[in-house]
């Protein structure tokens, strides 16, 4: 082997050690972080169509992700011309490869934990972090609101179904900057107790569980026994005061403004009848409205629903858009495409029965919002999912040399 060749493959091998372990994981940890992410939105797309088909939901993560690097390095020695002879005669060459073996686990979310979360409805809580993370209501409103009523109005639905709910989302948009969230403090229900009188004592001194205060202890009638009475815990929740009512009853003035706000309760079922208080026995503070919040899987449907005419219909279809105004202009809050994508447009795509739907990437006049309620809806979806429902993915990346 001539010399200058030696020390060129000792060059290489020392470099490749020396150097490759940084880039490569560097390009592995990148490649992997786009592919889950493609995985996360294709995910929701795919189940936004099967909504759209009346198909059940499935869910799936990834879990622990171990890639191993071999490498190789190689000496390729070729005759070129024995006449001539000399150095000239044998040519070497040396070939680097190195290759990806990952090992992906998928973990299908189906316990009975994950099910649960994206079934209850969003809190109020959730709703508060995401304001304060400066998510703005004017986009969330609209998605995560299933209806609300005002105080002795009607229920007005927020569906997704074409030519319905418009109004409501109308309303919700228009409301959305006055919207904030405060807390109420609710005085626990009294309790009285009729116990023995070591076990009267027994709570004075070392108090009572879940919550009660002992505010008084009197004597019962009954020899022997004391007559106690306990405050309940105090119920704090959070209420939204915003300007969505109008002038029904109930509204009051904002502080500094004209513009009435309405206080609203978050409640389960805000489309069930209320019999309002009348008469004498009418109660003198103003009813407050109510919200229903949406929980992450009726978010989905609410989406497949808005695109069901277009999925029974595709040659006929029109603009199964999820639209709202805002400042006279459509705003999409999901829009989806069938067919091939353009190179480059699409930043979300995946085929349902043999045809393709791809979400645009591009949007040069701001209006559409589809992949920001992807965003929405990935981080909602993870909110549901345990540690424990996944594989913990070593800290350590095996990187083999051959």
């Amino acid at each position: 082997m001539p010399g200058r060749f030696a020390i060129a493959l000792l060059t290489v091998t020392s470099l490749l050690g020396a150097c490759s372990h940084a880039g490569v994981i560097t390009s592995l940890s990148t490649d992997y972080n786009k592919a889950i992410s493609d995985v996360r939105n294709q995910q929701l797309l795919l189940n936004i169509m099967r909504s759209s088909a009346r198909e059940p939901l499935q869910f799936s993560a990834m879990g622990e992700i171990a890639a191993t690097v071999h490498r190789s390095i190689g000496v390729d020695t070729m005759l070129n011309n024995l006449i001539v002879g000399g150095a000239a005669a044998i040519n070497h060459s040396v070939n680097v490869e190195a290759r990806n073996e990952p090992v992906i686990k998928i973990a299908p979310l189906s316990d009975k934990e994950f099910i649960s979360g994206i079934l209850k409805p969003t809190t109020p809580e959730t709703l508060k972090d995401f304001m304060e993370l400066g998510w703005d209501p004017e986009f969330m409103l609209p998605l995560i609101v299933a209806g609300y009523r005002c105080p002795g109005g009607e229920y007005q639905a927020n569906s997704g179904k074409p030519g319905e709910g418009e109004a409501a989302r109308r309303a919700l948009v228009d409301a959305a900057a006055s919207l904030h969230l405060v807390e109420r403090k609710t005085a626990g229900v009294p309790v009285t107790l009729v116990v023995r009188d070591d076990q009267a004592l027994e709570m004075i001194r070392s108090g009572v569980n879940g919550g009660f205060k002992v505010k008084s202890v009197q004597p019962a009638s009954e020899g022997g026994t004391s007559e106690v009475r306990l405050a309940g815990p105090d119920k704090q929740e959070l209420v939204a005061m915003i300007n969505l009512c109008g002038n029904a009853p109930g509204s009051a003035a904002m502080t500094g403004g004209t513009r009435p706000v309405t206080a609203m309760e978050f409640a389960d079922d805000a489309a069930a009848n209320i019999v309002e208080p009348a008469g004498p026995t009418a109660s003198a503070e103003p009813r407050p409205g109510q919200i229903k919040l949406r929980s992450v899987e009726a978010i989905i449907y609410f989406l497949g629903e808005s695109y069901r005419d277009c999925y029974l219909r595709p040659r006929s279809r029109g603009d199964c858009a999820l639209s709202y105004r805002k400042d006279g202009a459509d705003r999409y809050l999901f829009r989806v495409s069938t067919g091939g994508s353009p190179a480059g447009r699409a930043a979300v795509a995946t085929q349902f029965y043999g045809t393709n739907y791809w979400v645009s990437r591009l949007d040069p006049n701001d209006v559409d919002r589809t992949m920001k309620t992807f965003s929405f809806l990935d981080e909602l979806v993870a909110l549901q999912i345990e540690p424990s429902a996944i594989s913990t993915t070593p800290t350590v990346l095996s990187i083999g040399a051959h």
